[in-house]
């Protein structure tokens, strides 16, 4: 029985021998091989911060003070420039260009902006002979240029002539409803744009009810 336990015994510390001898060929590679994904991925951030740092592009943004203008008008421009990554004020760009494009696709002006701490601020004048339509406003810095010109900022903005009309009219009906066969009875108030009565004019009407039209005319009094 003796000899039965200590051949058992034997025969584990052979086997806890060859596990420990394993177990110390098989962890130093383990070791190794994690030090060496260590250094890949610490290679790999050192680049990508590089990168981040020499090729991370910038970003523009305008804001204009209205949605449309007239021929004469001047734009005033907010101008913003920020890194594409982080989105705080560019350290790369300090000079915004800015163009209007008119209807045709032409350059119409250009003007170049200077930034402070990521912001500029300027306007430029549209001509009073200039032509109506939807307008283009384009900003880029000399960085953005380089990728190509699909990273420029573009902003729709509309040139238009406005005509006032000549006079200011209120209608005021006698009721808020009619039924079949009442009589529509409005009041007309005409005045001009200075808000003076019209006074001594004919005054042509057109009421249209269900596609049927009633012309009548009539002469304005104070």
């Amino acid at each position: 029985m003796e000899r039965k336990i200590n051949k058992k015994f034997s025969v584990l510390s052979a086997v806890g021998a060859i596990g420990i001898s394993t177990l110390a060929y098989v962890t130093p590679n383990s070791y190794y091989q994690a030090a060496l994904e260590n250094d890949f991925i610490k290679g790999l951030k050192e680049k990508l911060a590089l990168y981040n740092k020499t090729a991370t592009e910038d970003r523009v943004y305008l804001q204009l003070d209205k949605p449309m203008y007239e021929p004469g008008d001047d734009i005033w421009i907010s101008a913003y420039i920020r890194d594409g990554i982080t989105l705080k004020a560019s350290d790369k760009s300090d000079i915004i260009h800015v163009e209007l494009i008119n209807p045709k696709g032409t350059v119409e002006k250009k003007i170049t902006l200077i930034a402070k701490n990521g912001k500029a601020s300027g306007d430029f004048g549209i001509d009073k002979e200039a032509l109506g339509g939807m307008y283009k406003i384009r900003a880029y810095t000399k960085w953005m240029k380089n990728d190509g010109p699909e990273n420029a900022f573009v902003k729709d903005l509309q040139v238009q002539e406005v005509i006032l009309p000549n006079l200011k009219m209120k209608l005021d009906f006698e009721r808020k409803a009619f039924g079949a066969g009442d009589n529509v009875i409005a009041k007309i108030e005409l005045n001009t744009n200075e808000n003076k009565p019209l006074a001594n004019y004919k005054i042509k009407c057109v009421a249209n009810l269900d596609g049927a039209k009633t012309i009548g005319s009539y002469r304005s009094y104070r």
